[in-house]
């Protein structure tokens, strides 16, 4: 079973870096989901739990302040002992208003034998996401090679100088192509094939950020991955963590 440690851990390991400030939770009897959107609202994420719930998490409710989060998870998890008869002296524990009906839960206590500290729940969680579902994909690459993805980090890096800081993306024949640059015009650019072997043309004349692409493919590295592309303007990453399960939907812009 998964351990509430192991899930936040994954999910601030992913949300932080990628400029979420804070995300709704919504918990059953058996799923766990986390939604939100980035604080530039390029990325839409909606994340499950792989094992199913995580009992404590029953209800609505928003994680503000992530960064908050992660600073506690990441100086508990040093403060943490581990002994191989007794196990872990971290705890972790929610707290809930037993006033509400259902109980919400309002705090997240971490505290070991020499130190305590409380992290804030919120109460009432705005759905940040307006996103269309059942997206048809015209293209799916499972698990990129890594060389792509250092391949892309490079040219991206080289070009951001230049002040190209998007891609676009289209197949030529079987190949899916990504561009960085105006294709027609006199500036400095790139393109790459990116996968092959790709049955469906997928031309949506949109463009993406460069930094939003690699930080999730380069957070996902240990990671199995699969992307989608649609015609309709949204690339979608997911990222089977082995503890979340998690959707990254970019949606394209016309600069």
């Amino acid at each position: 079973m998964t351990h509430i440690k192991d899930v936040l851990k994954d999910l601030v390991g992913y949300a932080v870096p990628l400029s979420f400030n804070i995300v709704r939770v919504t918990g059953t009897d058996t799923t766990t989901m986390f939604e939100g959107i980035d604080e530039d609202r390029r990325v839409v994420m909606k994340a499950t739990v792989s094992s199913g719930a995580i009992s404590e998490f029953k209800g609505r409710f928003g994680m503000p302040n992530l960064k908050v989060l992660k600073g506690y998870v990441d100086v508990f998890s040093n403060l943490e002992n581990v002994d191989e008869k007794t196990g872990s002296d971290l705890k972790i524990a929610i707290q809930n208003n037993f006033k509400a009906d259902p109980l919400v839960p309002t705090d997240i206590q971490f505290s070991v034998p020499t130190s305590t500290a409380v992290y804030r729940l919120q109460r009432e969680a705005p759905n940040q996401v307006n996103m269309k579902e059942g997206i048809a994909w015209d293209a799916e690459v499972i698990q990129p090679p890594r060389t792509k993805i250092t391949e892309f980090s490079s040219f991206a890096s080289i070009l951001s100088d230049a002040g190209e800081k998007n891609f676009t993306v289209k197949t030529v024949g079987s190949m899916l192509k990504f561009y960085i640059g105006d294709e027609s015009g006199s500036t400095s650019k790139v393109n790459f094939v990116f996968a092959d072997g790709i049955k469906t043309k997928v031309d949506p004349q949109l463009y993406w950020r460069c930094s939003d692409f690699l930080t999730i493919m380069n957070l996902a590295a240990n990671a199995n991955t699969t992307v989608r592309f649609s015609n309709l303007g949204v690339i979608q990453i997911t990222v089977d963590t082995g503890v979340i399960t998690y959707d990254f939907k970019l949606p394209g812009a016309r600069t």
